[in-house]
């Protein structure tokens, strides 16, 4: 027997009327379990809102307290240090002042270094102002007039120092030079009176692959561990690995049988000192 359209809609709605007390207790149950999972999202949401935002204040706390203390730099350079001063009384009422300096460090360059001398305490006018090259050791000296009282004590202090560190050592590194007999001499010019003198030769070889317009040379006189004379002398065009004779002179008589310091130093980095190539 066939069915037919209204028998189908009579059993939907006998269907309906049997089933509907369960599929509403079913809905009902449905919606609470729905409401207890987002009531659940709420809360994990709320939980990890609050969590997340006191680890960032609590982030934010610590770095305000690292910024407010001093910053501790571990790839500084170590200061100039001064091994040595001392005061050389001329024959002419001068004063020169010398200091045996050091830079230490192998990667930095110190592009200006500005010492002060100190007579007794009290600190000179005048500065003095150099440069040094990574890892070099050298004397500086500047001359003033006004002859030093022989029982001063003279101190000299780094004020200063501005530093470098060159992308590339290779400038430094292929620039040396090297001094050959040194000798001392005692003279006396006569010219129109008869006047001592004091004299000193050494020959300079620039080692260096580098040929230089200038290249400065200091000479002193050392007598028992002092200095009893000091000059500078500028070598000029000095090509590479070229030997050239450097004089230093002075009016007056220095004891002899001395130590002699020739010490040539340049600016391996200043590229307006180099002679052209070719």
């Amino acid at each position: 027997m066939a069915v037919t359209s209204q028998d189908l809609n009579l059993r939907i709605q006998y269907w309906w009327v049997n089933h509907k007390l369960e599929l509403r207790r079913r809905w009902v149950f449905s919606l609470l379990l729905l409401d207890a999972l987002l009531l659940v999202v709420v809360v994990a949401y709320v939980f990890l809102t609050v969590r997340g935002s006191v680890q960032l204040s609590r982030q934010v706390t610590e770095g305000a307290a690292t910024l407010a203390q001093p910053v501790q730099v571990t790839n500084r350079p170590a200061d100039v240090s001064i091994q040595n001063q001392w005061g050389v009384r001329n024959a002419n009422g001068s004063t020169d002042f010398i200091a045996l300096v050091t830079n230490s460090n192998t990667e930095w360059y110190a592009g200006e270094v500005i010492i002060r001398f100190t007579v007794n305490g009290s600190p000179l006018d005048e500065t003095l102002s150099t440069f040094l090259m990574p890892g070099q050791t050298r004397h500086v000296f500047f001359n003033r007039t006004g002859a030093l009282a022989p029982s001063s004590r003279v101190d000299a202090e780094v004020v200063s120092t501005t530093w470098e560190r060159p992308s590339s050592l290779f400038d430094s590194e292929n620039t040396s030079f090297s001094v050959a007999n040194a000798t001392f001499s005692a003279l006396t010019i006569i010219s129109g009176q008869q006047t001592d003198a004091s004299r000193v030769t050494a020959e300079v070889t620039n080692n260096s692959i580098y040929g230089f317009w200038a290249v400065p040379v200091t000479i002193i006189v050392f007598r028992g561990g002092e200095p009893v004379a000091v000059d500078e002398q500028v070598l000029r065009q000095v090509q590479p690995f070229e030997t050239q004779t450097v004089t230093a002179q002075w009016l007056q008589r220095i004891p002899s049988g001395g130590e002699i310091v020739v010490e040539p130093y340049v600016n391996a980095f200043d590229e307006e000192n180099r002679l052209p190539v070719g």
